[in-house]
């Protein structure tokens, strides 16, 4: 049986197909929830999808606070040795001051953790009104989705003024 797989990246970038050849095998959704039909599909389809995503998703405004900031994130090719993806990412800042601030970029499935524990290791500015010229990057063992985490913000310069608080 020949089953042909599909999967959009969740940052609407990267659609990957792929024939694969299943041996007596099947792919049975009796009695499934169309939740867990399409996790099912999705995990198949992500067995195959190693392949690079030169194009950057689309910007993504941040969920948990900062309006003005932006990102997106790009996926490049699995690393063998460390068994994990090279990941960049990139931030957009809309405000109208230069922002300073503190980011984490985990897998999805660790955005709970690293809520919690608010630890940032990577700090970053963007001119106002602007986009990064460059991008960060970073290995990752996640293959679609991620979450980025900012906080210790600043507005005007960074220093020993207090970080902003929360604009949403």
């Amino acid at each position: 049986m020949r089953i042909l797989t599909f999967t959009l990246s969740l940052l609407g970038c990267v659609l990957f197909f792929s024939t694969t050849n299943l041996n007596n095998s099947s792919v049975i959704f009796k009695n499934t929830s169309s939740n867990q039909k399409s996790a099912a599909l999705s995990n198949l389809a992500n067995e195959f999808n190693n392949a690079d995503q030169p194009e950057w998703s689309n910007w993504t405004q941040l969920d948990d606070c900062f309006q003005g900031i932006d990102f997106r994130v790009q996926k490049g090719a699995y690393n063998e040795y460390a068994k994990k993806y090279n990941w960049r990412v990139q931030f957009r800042n809309r405000y109208q001051q230069k922002v300073y601030f503190s980011y984490e970029v985990v897998p999805y499935s660790e955005r709970n953790q690293i809520r919690q524990s608010g630890k940032t290791t990577n700090r970053t500015s963007v001119e106002a009104n602007a986009t990064q010229s460059g991008a960060h990057w970073g290995l990752i063992a996640e293959s679609s989705r991620l979450y980025v985490l900012v906080n210790s913000v600043r507005f005007g310069q960074d220093g020993l003024q207090p970080y902003a608080k929360c604009d949403m």
